[in-house]
């Protein structure tokens, strides 16, 4: 089931996230992209965080119409020079020296309230 509108605009109203995975890790919203309903782009510019196929997205900063939700993901990374790791470079505006890690996140299902 995709998101709804109203859960895009509250992705867009968060500061920060968290991916879950074997670990938490909190990041700030501007490395996150909503490519469309079903699939985000998540940029890593630390180092390589994530291993794991599959994850949770947590936004959990309350707005009047929503108090938190929950996105489960699926994981792939994508490899230098394709099409899909250069489109999301642009939509992030990086240097890709910067970028240790590209991802596109799938998402399987969410837990909002």
């Amino acid at each position: 089931m995709p998101l709804s509108k109203l859960h895009v605009r509250f992705i867009q109203s968060q500061q920060q996230f968290t991916l879950k995975t074997d670990s938490q890790t909190s990041f700030d919203i501007s490395s996150l992209y909503v490519k469309d309903m079903e699939h985000f782009y998540l940029v890593i510019k630390d180092e390589n965080l994530c291993e794991s196929p599959t994850a949770e997205l947590i936004f959990k900063e309350k707005t009047p119409a929503l108090n938190h939700l929950n996105c489960q993901v699926s994981i792939k990374a994508l490899e230098e020079q394709s099409e899909d790791y250069e489109d999301a470079l642009l939509f992030f505006n990086a240097d890709p020296s910067t970028v240790n890690q590209l991802l596109l996140l799938k998402l399987e299902g969410f837990e909002a309230a």
